[in-house]
């Protein structure tokens, strides 16, 4: 018998060690949250749909879900923040979703929408900002 296992973003509150209710978005898996440099919202890569790529979602408890600019196919997975939160550092994939994730590259998704690819030689490991980003 084969189970499936789905990655979902949980978060708890330090101080009173009770969840944290999180606006719902779509019910596949979730990818790499990854709060924003003022704690205010939590990035999440989402499987894509079956008629949508994977979208970063921005989460805000108690506010409505946004989200970043999607790749054309496949989902992103959050990796830093710049310390504006103007950019989010992400590795994204071609495929469906964690046991199918396809070809890896990386991207630099702007919240205004641009996304901007990274390319290398060779692999590239996203390991953070300059302190001036």
């Amino acid at each position: 018998l084969f189970r499936s296992v789905v990655y979902r973003a949980h978060v708890v509150a330090i101080e009173s060690s009770r969840p944290v209710t999180l606006p719902e978005i779509a019910k596949g898996e979730q990818y790499g949250p990854t709060w924003t440099p003022d704690g205010m919202d939590l990035a999440v890569g989402q499987e894509p749909g079956a008629s949508s790529s994977g979208a970063v979602a921005l989460l805000r408890p108690g506010a409505t879900p946004t989200a970043l600019r999607a790749p054309e196919r496949g989902f992103d997975v959050p990796v830093a923040w710049s310390a504006g939160a103007t950019y989010l550092a992400a590795r994204t994939f071609d495929g469906k979703n964690s046991t199918s994730a396809g070809r890896e590259s990386a991207v630099v998704i702007a919240r205004s929408g641009e996304r901007y690819p990274v390319s290398a030689p060779g692999e590239v490991i996203l390991v953070g900002w300059l302190p001036n980003a």
